[in-house]
């Protein structure tokens, strides 16, 4: 949800809803979690999950301390690739023009569609999807209207190789939401610390989102950017410190080796 006027639009949080119903939002959750803590607590001591649920809960300071830290950005650069995947959006844009001879916005599902999906003998390019959208149901009529080929990732994936067309789609997306999700919310959220004389970027950390208890973030989502370097390049490590990777998988199978005490797996990392 994005509000504000003329302009410039900022993304809204609870400072734009009005104090009152702000409360009683908060107030509601914070009484719905005391009323079914005792169940969930019963469940879970029920279940022996006393160990896990410590181990859990003292995590919590940890995650705490690392969002009130943040992490050193390089502002000016975000601001630099903002502009520099405007323009590579552009381009492809372009390209697409050039080649095929249609001005398109590749991230409108139903330009794109209308590209894709109408038959050849009707100016499209007759291919098939494997998803359709809901579409809509007219009341009166109980007739389902707007129903058309699926143009998300994963559907222009699979049609690939079947037009030259869709990676051109596929590669504006990327640069969309590199550009949107990532370089431009640095861009936004990242606050000078006059203390250390450098920006700082503090996302939020979740400890319950994610089913096998990994962290995940938002604001924007670090864990996505690990692997693309031109956003990669952009954090920068605090001085006396510096950027290190591990292997959470070997990291969680050793920590599940030595809580079940399983001799056989402690026997296999023993051995390397």
């Amino acid at each position: 949800v994005w509000v504000g006027t003329g302009g410039y639009w900022t993304e809204a949080d609870l400072n734009d809803i009005p104090l009152e119903r702000a409360a009683r939002y908060a107030a509601r959750d914070a009484d719905a979690t005391a009323r079914i803590y005792p169940i969930l607590r019963e469940l879970h001591s029920a279940m022996g999950l006393e160990l896990v649920g410590s181990i859990d809960h003292n995590i919590i300071p940890m995650v705490d301390k690392m969002q009130e830290v943040g992490i050193p950005v390089n502002v000016p650069y975000f601001r630099q690739l903002s502009t520099d995947l405007g323009r590579r959006m552009v381009a492809v844009q372009q390209q697409i023009k050039n080649t095929f001879g249609l001005w398109i916005n590749p991230n409108s599902g139903n330009q794109v569609a209308e590209v894709l999906f109408r038959p050849v003998e009707k100016g499209g390019y007759g291919l098939v999807a494997n998803k359709t959208t809901k579409g809509t149901v007219d009341k009166e009529t109980g007739e389902l209207r707007k129903q058309r080929g699926s143009t998300q990732e994963k559907v222009l994936e699979g049609l690939r190789g079947k037009h030259p067309i869709v990676p051109m789609i596929l590669d504006y997306r990327a640069l969309l939401k590199k550009k949107t999700s990532f370089a431009d919310v640095v861009v936004r959220r990242a606050v000078f610390d006059s203390e250390s004389g450098v920006w700082v970027l503090r996302c939020k950390f979740r400890i319950t989102r994610v089913s096998s208890g990994r962290l995940s973030a938002t604001g924007p989502n670090l864990m996505a950017t690990i692997d693309d370097e031109e956003i990669r390049v952009g954090y920068v490590a605090g001085d006396g410190y510096q950027f290190a990777e591990w292997d959470l998988n070997q990291i969680e199978m050793r920590v599940m080796a030595s809580e079940a005490n399983d001799a056989f797996l402690i026997g296999m990392f023993e051995n390397d």
